[in-house]
């Protein structure tokens, strides 16, 4: 997931450099503005470029704050079937993986830690 979220993470920032780009091309460009789907107050393309741009500098930062809350990993299981593993053997094999350990002890995490950290990341 954590490489998905770099993948995701980059092409968010080259979007917003090139939507940075069209709004300074067309921040004096006139448009009609519309709300509720008529007519209103006129506005320029440049504006609606500079909105899209503070929109996708917050969805990269939620990006940002998802990539961080699934880099976790862990060892043993539910059923305890690796209870020969050390806790500071988890922690170590979860930071060579280039994430952290899990907050909780193994055996207080189940399958619903897991499912919690993939509703985050949707």
């Amino acid at each position: 997931m954590t490489q998905s979220a770099d993948i995701l993470i980059g092409d968010v920032k080259s979007l917003r450099e090139v939507i940075a780009a069209k709004a300074r091309q067309h921040q004096f460009t006139p448009m009609i503005g519309r709300s509720h789907g008529i007519h209103a107050e006129p506005t320029t393309f440049g504006l609606k470029m500079a909105l899209m741009h503070d929109e996708f500098t917050r969805a990269l930062e939620r990006l940002d704050a998802a990539r961080q809350r699934v880099a976790v990993g862990k060892l043993s299981g539910r059923s305890e079937r690796a209870r020969i593993f050390r806790r500071a053997w988890n922690h170590t094999s979860a930071r060579n993986w280039g994430c952290g350990p899990r907050p909780l002890p193994p055996r207080s995490c189940s399958a619903i830690c897991t499912r919690n950290s993939s509703a985050f990341w949707r």
